[in-house]
Order: C-alpha cells, then sequence, then structure tokens
C-alpha cells in the first residue's frame, strides 16, 4: 500500500465531477440525436452534430477510465479502514484479556490475603492477623 493515504472525501468529489461531466455529455448526445433526427436538417448541422457526438463520446469514455480509477482509489481506501477495523478488534479482545486476567489477579491476590490472615481450620484471625491490628493500632495511637 503506498505511504500517501486517499481521502475518502476526495474520492467522492471526484465522483460528484465525473457525474456532473456524464451529465453534461449525456446533454450533449440528446442534443445531438434531436438533430440528427431531424428530416431536414442541414448537411453542415449534421457535421455539427457529429463532431459534437464524437466529443461528448470521448468525454463519456474519459469518465469511465476517471471512474475506474475512482474504484481503484475506493477499494484501497476501504481496505485500508478494513485493516484498522481488523487491529482494533484484536486490541479490544487483548484488552478483555488483560482485564479479565487482572480482575482473576485481584480475587487471587484477595484470597491470599484472607489465607494469610485466617486460621485455615477454625476461620479465625491467626498471629500474623493479630500482629497486623496490633501494629495498626499502635501507629494508629
Amino acid at each position: 500500500m503506498s505511504t500517501k493515504s486517499v481521502s475518502l472525501d476526495g474520492v467522492l468529489k471526484k465522483n460528484e465531477e465525473i457525474k456532473i461531466d456524464v451529465g453534461r455529455a449525456a446533454g450533449e448526445l440528446a442534443s445531438v440525436y434531436d438533430v440528427l433526427k431531424q428530416e431536414n436538417a442541414s448537411v453542415r448541422a449534421m457535421k455539427i452534430a457529429l463532431t459534437q457526438n464524437a466529443d461528448a463520446e470521448s468525454r463519456v469514455t474519459k469518465a469511465a477510465e476517471d471512474l475506474k480509477r475512482v474504484n481503484i482509489k475506493l477499494a484501497n481506501e476501504i481496505a485500508v479502514r478494513v485493516g484498522i477495523e481488523f487491529e482494533l478488534d484484536t486490541i479490544k479482545t487483548d484488552l478483555a484479556v488483560v482485564r479479565d486476567d487482572l480482575l482473576q489477579a485481584q480475587l487471587t491476590g484477595r484470597q491470599a490475603q484472607q489465607l494469610a490472615l485466617t486460621d485455615t481450620l477454625t476461620g479465625l484471625p491467626n498471629r500474623a492477623s493479630f500482629d497486623q491490628a496490633l501494629n495498626h493500632g499502635l501507629v494508629q495511637a
């Protein structure tokens, strides 16, 4: 992929320009058709109409080529955005895993602290709990 990022707004603006050009060419082709279907049109008017027809066809061909380039740019922009969305989804998944791991670590830490401060048989505070409470009380006093 190129290092230059294609602006979606720029691509859409180019698409609108092409649409306007094709509309103008269609209008010219309609007026050419009107001249050519007249039975009493002069040879000069027909030649002018045929020249206008060739010009309009050329503009339509150029518009088709421009649309191909616009479609390529849009495809590239979509590919970039899909890649970014994939990266974001991966990051979200990674963050969810980290959050779950952190919550599990906190729970394990609380359980470890509970085990360290209570007697496993009776569930009553143990000597470590007593020492901790005594030190806390002495600091408070």
